[in-house]
């Protein structure tokens, strides 16, 4: 009874749950997505966010340079900067017309800036001077910087497969990423609904902290990424960290598609503020919810069936017989207590629909030994006739035990 969100693997880990096992037109909702600073497909990370200044993308310029492999010096004083890498010597200084690489003399044409009392450097132009090739897409409001280079054939083959889901997903393009997979895939058939719902619910950007090819033949290759999720607009969406393991296969066409989707492992990385930010809603709805939780706790801690079943929705008889015979089972098998220690409503659509969030102590007698732990969940909650109900699968954020 767990269900996970991970952004556009999210529909992948559902399906699990459930049992089994761009470049285009620019969107408004791209608009709205903070701008991305990719080098070889793994995003760039800087403090402070990278701007667009007269159709430029701008960052902070000791953390480019760092992560393009150079040391820095930097002269706060003449404001001149001096870097170094494995290949190469640059030197600028802000407000200078010139700057030198390897001693010649290239033009910096506005490219080195101080904005908002911080200095600034163009991506395109280090990029260019440190022998990356550099694009915009527009679509994911990325700069894709990638090293000028022979290409791994490996790579060159697979690589793009995940920069097109990353592009479907800037879109919200449900049938761009079905497309991506392969047609003898098991996830294919349930992908489209799947995705379109997380599409009509929350838009998120991904991007690729890390790939590695696990395996590749003429008929099989596995991809294993490291993936951060972050919510760009929409209802409640905890931000992620995930392992994900690709499986793809060959088309007739040659072109690798996607034959299975496993998340390996997710962390969700902005826990605290959900909890600390909690949604705006009247009153009795507010404190009725909160009641709806207090009155399944007290059901799970009493082992009382009945009461814990009324509390929660069910979309048919067959899902309510299942959920009673999951419950059942755990409450013969295991002695638990559940205290609630925080209790928040993290999302409210203004109507029906609500997400809580809450902190719970849980302490599981099983075989004479305790297991005591503090868990952090989710839990949708619908009104329906006038009654908040709680959905019956709920989503395990965190974990963290108690000694």
């Amino acid at each position: 009874m767990k269900k996970w969100w991970i952004g556009w693997t999210a529909a992948a880990a559902l399906l699990a749950s459930a049992g089994t096992a761009s470049v285009g037109t620019t969107s408004a909702a791209a608009k709205d997505q903070p701008i991305q600073v990719k080098l070889n497909g793994s995003a760039l990370q800087f403090e402070t966010a990278p701007v667009i200044v007269e159709g430029r993308v701008y960052v902070a310029f000791r953390p480019l340079f760092k992560q393009l492999g150079y040391t820095v010096e930097y002269a706060e004083a003449t404001k001149r900067i001096k870097a170094k890498s494995d290949q190469r010597e640059l030197e600028m200084t802000v407000g200078g017309a010139d700057a030198l690489v390897g001693g010649q003399s290239v033009p910096i044409d506005g490219q080195l800036k101080v904005i908002n009392g911080s200095t600034f450097i163009g991506v395109k132009f280090l990029g260019s001077l440190s022998d990356k090739k550099v694009s915009w897409q527009p679509e994911s409001r990325t700069v894709a910087m990638v090293d000028n280079v022979p290409v791994n054939p490996q790579e060159a083959a697979l690589y793009p497969v995940l920069e097109k889901l990353a592009t479907a997903e800037a879109a919200a393009d449900a049938d761009a990423m079905v497309s991506l997979f392969a047609d003898d895939s098991p996830q294919k058939a349930e992908m489209a609904d799947a995705l379109k719902a997380q599409f009509q619910e929350t838009k998120t950007a991904t991007s690729f902290v890390s790939k590695e090819i696990r395996a590749f033949s003429d008929q099989e290759a596995t991809l294993v990424t490291v993936e951060e999720t972050k919510k760009v607009s929409g209802g409640f969406y905890p931000n992620n960290r995930s392992e994900v393991q690709y499986t793809l296969h060959p088309g007739a066409d040659g072109q690798w598609r996607i034959y299975m989707v496993e998340v390996l492992s997710t962390e969700f990385t902005n826990i605290d503020e959900l909890l600390a930010h909690p949604a705006t809603l009247p009153s009795e709805d507010e404190a009725a919810i909160k009641a709806l939780l207090d009155k399944q706790a007290a059901a799970s801690n009493a082992e009382n069936l009945e009461d814990y079943l009324a509390t929660m929705f069910y979309t048919d008889d067959v899902t309510q017989e299942d959920v009673a015979e999951q419950l059942q089972q755990v409450f013969d098998d295991y002695d638990a207590k559940l205290t609630l220690d925080k209790v928040v409503v993290a999302d409210y659509n203004g109507s029906d629909r609500a997400t809580l969030l809450f902190v719970a102590t849980t302490e599981v007698n099983a075989d004479g030994q305790t297991v005591k732990n503090s868990v952090t969940v989710a839990n949708a909650v619908q009104k329906q006739n006038g009654q908040w109900l709680l959905d019956p699968v709920a989503q395990e954020l965190s974990v963290k035990p108690i000694s």
